[in-house]
C-alpha cells in the first residue's frame, strides 16, 4: 500500500513572513520562496511527516540566524547574499529527509512596526 505520492519534479514553495531581530536590535519580517524537490521518496514519507512544512521551518529558523548577526542596513543592502548563504545550510538540514533544497530566495525584507522583546 502507498502511504503517499510525492512529485519529483522541482517546486517553488512560499515561505510565509517570519519575524526576525537584526544585530542591532531592529524588528524585520522576511518572506520569500524555496524551491526543493524530493530525491528519496521514500525518506521524504519515513523520516519527516511534512518534508514541505518541515523544510519552511528549517528556512525560516536560517535566516532569522543569519538577520541576527547583522545590522538592518546590511541586512537591506545583501537580500541575495543572505538568500545565496541560507541554501547550503537549509539543503544540509533536510539531506536525511529526501529533499533537495536548490534555493532559498528571500523575497521581501520589511521592518516591523513592532518593538523586539529584550
Amino acid at each position: 500500500q502507498v502511504r503517499r505520492r510525492h512529485t519529483l519534479a522541482e517546486v517553488d514553495v512560499p515561505v510565509p513572513a517570519v519575524a526576525a531581530v537584526t544585530q542591532d536590535g531592529e524588528a524585520v519580517t522576511l518572506s520569500g520562496t524555496v524551491r526543493l524537490a524530493v530525491r528519496d521518496p521514500h525518506a521524504a514519507t519515513y523520516h519527516v511527516d511534512d518534508h514541505v512544512a518541515a523544510t519552511i521551518q528549517v528556512t525560516q529558523n536560517v535566516w532569522r540566524q543569519l538577520v541576527a548577526t547583522l545590522p538592518l542596513d546590511e541586512v537591506r543592502m545583501s537580500r541575495g547574499d543572505l538568500s545565496r548563504t541560507a541554501a547550503p545550510q537549509v539543503r544540509e538540514a533536510t539531506a536525511t529527509w529526501g529533499v533537495d533544497v536548490r534555493a532559498c530566495e528571500i523575497v521581501d525584507i520589511a521592518r516591523s512596526r513592532a518593538t523586539p522583546a529584550l
